[in-house]
């Protein structure tokens, strides 16, 4: 009978001494620590559990078991304590390391850039990328919420195109509104100001400073492309901007400018303020149309469609 005990006693003892050693590997560094380990950015989302973390862990080889990270962490009582954010860290960072430094929580604040000609789609999905927000917090965020202390949003139904270009010093823990009302004092600040003194209509130059910021990168030639807009419009010819064909096959016909003579309803990005300068000031010329030569993305002009249509075959074979 005392047999019967101790051989299972013996057999489980074994297995204990076979499995710490693993366990405690399983828990060490990927990266050996007399290696230096380049930094790199790992987000936690908001409302991400334990296995989403372990696993996104596992995925950037940033510990060598989603499991061990797992079980580590239940068996210290922080399962559920793993706070969301932007965390720098390194493969030298054992399991026990990286657990109290998700603990302890990331720092509060990041830099968010916002690009010149990102759209509100795009600036959604790096917000939720850095774990700032759920992905479609800040794209279906409720206009009508905004309207009453931002009067440039009157009658709008959508943000694109009032998302100001520009670095954002942004706190984890912000709410979807604390975010956009960061972004839209800066574009009340900096933007607002120069359409207001050109006297142009506010919403028509963000729509056509979209469409610059898309197609063409150089200044002086955005001025150029912003008057054959205007002369496109003086006589009704359709725009055939490019760039409005990719916005229309998430957003809607309404977009395509090959097929809807005018503007577009709304912005197709969010402008910076060079192309906003562009649409606001066009230079006056003869030219009603443009393309950009693929090799060396030089803006041609051409006066008819017969030129235009010459320089098409010669660089866009």
């Amino acid at each position: 009978m005392k047999n019967k005990i101790i051989i299972p006693i013996l057999i489980l003892f074994v297995l204990a001494m076979l499995w710490l050693p693993y366990y405690s590997y399983m828990l060490s560094p990927v990266m050996d620590l007399n290696t230096q380990a380049e930094i790199q950015a790992f987000s936690i989302a908001k409302g991400a559990g334990l296995d989403d973390i372990a696993l996104s862990l596992e995925e950037k080889n940033l510990v060598r078991s989603a499991s061990i990270f797992k079980l580590y962490a239940f068996l210290k009582g922080r399962a559920h304590q793993l706070k969301p954010g932007l965390y720098k860290i390194s493969r030298n960072n054992s399991v026990a390391k990286l657990v109290d430094i998700f603990t302890e929580g990331p720092n509060n604040e990041v830099d968010i850039l916002v690009s010149e000609g990102k759209t509100l789609d795009q600036i959604d999905q790096n917000l939720a990328d850095f774990g700032i927000l759920k992905r479609g917090e800040l794209k279906n965020f409720p206009v009508e919420e905004l309207r009453g202390d931002y009067k440039f949003l009157k009658g709008k139904s959508s943000l694109e195109g009032f998302l100001f270009p520009d670095t954002y010093r942004i706190d984890l823990s912000s709410e979807p509104e604390q975010i956009l009302r960061k972004i839209l004092n800066n574009f009340e600040k900096k933007a607002l100001p120069v359409i207001e003194f050109s006297g142009k209509d506010l919403y028509e130059t963000l729509i056509i400073a979209s469409m610059l910021e898309k197609e063409i990168p150089d200044s002086i030639d955005r001025q150029i492309v912003s008057g054959i807009i205007q002369n496109r419009l003086e006589i009704g010819q359709a725009l055939q901007i490019d760039a409005t064909l990719i916005y229309a096959k998430d957003n809607g016909d309404a977009y395509d400018t090959y097929k809807n003579p005018g503007l577009p309803p709304t912005p197709i990005a969010n402008p910076g303020l060079d192309a906003i300068k562009a649409a606001i000031a066009p230079t006056n010329t003869d030219y009603y149309y443009y393309l950009s030569n693929p090799e060396t993305t030089e803006t041609l002009f051409s006066k008819t469609f017969d030129e235009h249509d010459t320089k098409r075959a010669q660089y866009l074979r």
